[in-house]
Formats: C-alpha cells, structure tokens, sequence
C-alpha cells in the first residue's frame, strides 16, 4: 500500500513540475502575471503537502522555501525577477532529482544559499520602506548621517571638536553617539588626545553646503556627511559600509539608521549615548 502511495505521488509530482516549467517559461515573459503566481505557488503548496505525506522530507523542506518566497510575491512584498525565476528553475531540476532518488546535497545547499538571499533582499525591502515611512513621520527639513572623526592631534592645531558638536546642534535636531576608545571624551579633553568617533543624527532646514562649512578646518578624511532621502531605494553603500566598521557588523545598517532617525526629538534636545569603549588604534 505504501509503495502504491509513493508510485502514485511521484506520478502527481512529474506533471506538478512540468506544469512549473511551462509556468515559469510563462512568467518570464509576463512577470506580472498573477494567475501564473497563484499556479507556481499551488504547485509548491501541493508539492510540499504530499511529500510530507509519503516521508519525502527533502523535497518537503525545499518545496516549503519555494512556497513562501510566492506567498510574499502575492502578497507584493517580493517582485519577480530574472534571479527568481533562474532559482525556481534550478530548483525545479533539483525536485526531479530528488523524486527520482538521486542525491546532490552541494546542489541543494547552493540553492539553499540562494533562496537565502532573496529572503534578506525581501528583509531589506521591508526594512527600507519603514525608513521611508519614518523620514515621512519626520518631514520636516532635510535629514544627515555625518560621522566625526577628527585625528587624535586635533587639540595640537588649535581645534575643539565640541565647537562643532555645538554648531550642529544649533542647526537642528540631533541624536549623537560617542563611540569613546580607550577613555572618556573628557579624559581625552583633559589629556589632549582625541580617539572619539561621533555619529551624528541631524533634522534641520540647513543645506549639505552650510554643513560642510562647520567642519573648514577638518581635513576631508575626518568627516563624513551623507544626505538621507525618502525615496532613496538603498541605503548609501558607503555608509553601511562604515557603520558595519563602526559597529564590527554587530547591528544591521539599515535598520540601526531607522532606530536612529526614530530617536531624533520633536523640539531642540542633544540626547547623547556613549557605547562600551573599545581598544581599536584608530582614530
């Protein structure tokens, strides 16, 4: 009887995935096309119901990962794609494969790989539009990232950072973060030694111009001004590079710039918050 079930389900899977073929021929050239959407995504769901039912759990598992990347693309999260398309390709030779008891563990752990990715874009869409969402919340003037890092000799040629830290303050809404290496801003102060790093979040009417004019007497490697936009689809790769230096890739980029422009306050406040001080050389 067993055998009988598993002879009938291989029948149902042969035709389920040269349906997904021609399916997905289909969507290639009409991306758009919902109903061949809803089709893909029954073919996985069937799929992924009846090999659980006969103990084929390698092509449960993958038909799951399918199903749930055609669920969001129903549900608008997910936009199809060439890269979509080819890994549901891949994935469908990887099934008959499978349904005709043939191991390739490396192949499967590539697609796995593969789905993962899509998986963190989809994180990353989500994540960008509640970025969009917060800076509508908070229209008002234009929004800056600017990383502050002046050279540990900065005192030597006559400057004060906090004189900026001033100046930025007085042009707007600020949320600033000390990163602090090895002692306090005001040990450094007293000592003449600067190894602080400031992250400054910044709301003001002021243009990127008047800006660049508090920081005249820094060199150009001791600050960083990045302008966020409501409608930017990505964050500033350079930015999320140097935040991921900042933070040794402990927090995600974009959503730690969301957490950050939430925390901007209403009216004229300088909250300020100092992490743990590190050992780091530089400056």
């Amino acid at each position: 009887m067993i055998d009988e079930f598993i002879y009938c389900f291989k029948e149902e899977a042969g035709e389920l995935l040269l349906q997904l073929e021609d399916d997905l021929i289909t969507l290639e050239n009409n991306p758009g096309n919902k109903e061949i959407i809803n089709n893909i995504f029954r073919v996985m769901h069937t799929l992924k119901g009846s090999a659980g039912m006969v103990g084929f759990k390698n092509i449960q598992d993958l038909t799951h990962e399918f199903e749930e990347i055609y669920e969001k693309i129903r549900e608008g999260i997910l936009t199809v794609n060439n890269d979509i398309i080819n890994i549901t390709l891949k994935g469908k030779d990887l099934l008959l494969n499978m349904l005709n008891g043939e191991k390739d563990e490396k192949a499967a752990d590539i697609l796995t790989a593969l789905i993962s990715n899509i998986n963190k874009s989809r994180e990353k869409i989500s994540q960008l539009q509640s970025l969009e969402n917060s800076l509508k919340t908070n229209s008002s003037g234009h929004f800056y990232v600017l990383l502050f890092t002046p050279d540990k000799t900065v005192f030597e040629r006559g400057l004060n950072p906090d004189r900026v830290i001033d100046d930025l303050n007085s042009k707007g809404e600020t949320y600033i973060i000390l990163h602090e290496k090895r002692t306090s801003w005001e040990k450094q102060k007293a000592e003449k030694i600067c190894n602080t790093v400031w992250e400054i979040y910044l709301r003001t009417p002021a243009k990127i111009s008047d800006l660049e004019e508090v920081f005249t007497f820094y060199d150009e490697d001791e600050f960083q001004l990045f302008e966020i936009l409501p409608e930017q689809s990505l964050i500033d790769s350079l930015l999320a590079e140097n935040l991921n230096k900042l933070y040794k890739k402990k927090v995600e980029p974009e959503q730690h710039l969301i957490e950050c422009i939430k925390q901007l306050p209403d009216k004229e406040a300088v909250p300020e918050i100092r992490p743990e001080m590190t050992n780091a050389n530089n400056s």
